[in-house]
């Protein structure tokens, strides 16, 4: 889909209990972060919370103010957005990835990819997230290193070799987004978050 040459470098990322990230974009041409497009892929089972979530177009309940929910309690940001079923919201299970176009078809940003990761309330998160540029990025070369390099060394089973993985759209209105079930396998994400755990 993209030239490995416009991809950044894959970046690891963990939350624990009560963590969260706020309202974003992945895309910022202003600013030289010109990325169409986002992979992230879970990497655990989160017991609870830890969704990400896509407002589309009801961002302004979710932008980063002190807001009082209906019950009366203060809640900040993304907190009065993460239990509301009729937003879009990404479980994160061990595996699973969520594709999304940052920008529309000519180019344009889409501030309807605006995303969150809501607050992990039990457990913990470990994603791995790719973004991709419109151009080569940096074109780095490294030194061939087997705690990276060709990860994970884990044995794949003739079952886990199965036919490719079909994406499912899970938007079709600005912006585009896809889950893709089971793109890693459970031995494959474990051995990421392993690595990170040495590290």
């Amino acid at each position: 889909l993209f030239p490995y040459d416009d991809a950044e470098a894959l970046q690891i990322g963990h939350y624990g209990v009560a963590e969260k990230y706020e309202m974003h974009p992945d895309s910022d041409p202003r600013n030289d972060v010109a990325r169409p497009a986002t992979l992230i892929t879970y990497l655990n089972d989160v017991e609870e919370g830890g969704e990400t979530l896509f407002p589309l177009g009801n961002r302004s309940a979710c932008t980063m103010q002190w807001r009082q929910d209906d019950v009366g309690n203060q809640r900040f940001g993304i907190q009065n957005c993460c239990d509301r079923r009729e937003l879009l919201r990404i479980a994160a299970k061990k595996g699973r990835a969520v594709l999304f176009f940052n920008h529309d078809t000519m180019g344009q940003l889409d501030y309807l990819s605006e995303h969150a990761a809501c607050q992990v309330k039990r457990g913990e998160k470990w994603i791995a997230q790719r973004w991709f540029r419109f151009e080569p990025y940096q074109r780095l070369v490294h030194p061939r290193d087997p705690r990276f390099d060709g990860l994970p060394l884990v044995p794949l089973q003739p079952a886990q070799l199965g036919a490719p993985k079909r994406p499912r759209v899970v938007s079709q209105k600005s912006p585009s987004i896809y889950l893709i079930e089971e793109l890693l396998s459970a031995s494959e994400c474990q051995a990421l978050v392993d690595l990170m755990q040495q590290l």
